[in-house]
């Protein structure tokens, strides 16, 4: 076991070449420094991609208000507003318009096999139906099939004459807008 004495005063002792507080210091103030370096190169980045924004929203404003003041863009604006308008009228024009075939197609596809039609006639959005049966039974189901059915209204059921072999009698419903559902 090796005892080292020193018996030189403190003053006189070899001292370290870097103290432990020094270096402490120094990697601070590095830190520090990139620290502030960092912050200022970021805040400058931003900055810079701030004036690069407002310079593309102020080249977007001057070409929106070019273009809209652009005659030749103004009368393609109006035309393709005069063309939704055109869509949207012919739309409920066709939503409104009663498709006699399918209509028509309904009324026979109803019609049992003990009633005859003798005609058919249409007034507006309406069908009177002629029809012949043995019992005035069958024209009765007949009418309530098609009242049942979504795409008619039954009107009337009204008897034209009765014999003893054959009741003629007329149907009147009313057709919805489609003639189907």
């Amino acid at each position: 076991m090796n005892i080292d004495i020193n018996i030189l005063p403190k003053e006189f002792r070899a001292k370290p070449l870097v103290d432990a507080r020094t270096v402490l210091l120094v990697v601070l103030v590095v830190a520090l420094a990139f620290g502030i370096y960092y912050f200022f190169q970021a805040r400058s980045d931003v900055q810079a991609d701030n004036e690069a924004t407002q310079t593309r929203i102020e080249a977007l404003k001057a070409e929106a208000t070019s273009v809209s003041t652009n005659p030749q863009a103004i009368q393609l604006t109006n035309q393709i507003n005069a063309t939704k308008t055109a869509a949207q009228s012919y739309t409920a024009f066709v939503a409104a318009r009663v498709a006699w075939g399918d209509a028509l197609d309904g009324v026979f596809s109803l019609l049992p096999k003990q009633v005859s039609i003798v005609s058919i006639a249409q007034a507006g959005n309406n069908l009177t139906i002629t029809v012949t049966a043995s019992d005035y039974s069958f024209v009765a189901d007949y009418g309530r099939d098609l009242d049942t059915d979504g795409r008619f209204v039954l009107l009337a059921v009204e008897t034209l004459s009765s014999t003893a072999t054959v009741n003629t009698s007329v149907i009147s419903i009313s057709v919805a807008p489609g003639g189907a559902e």
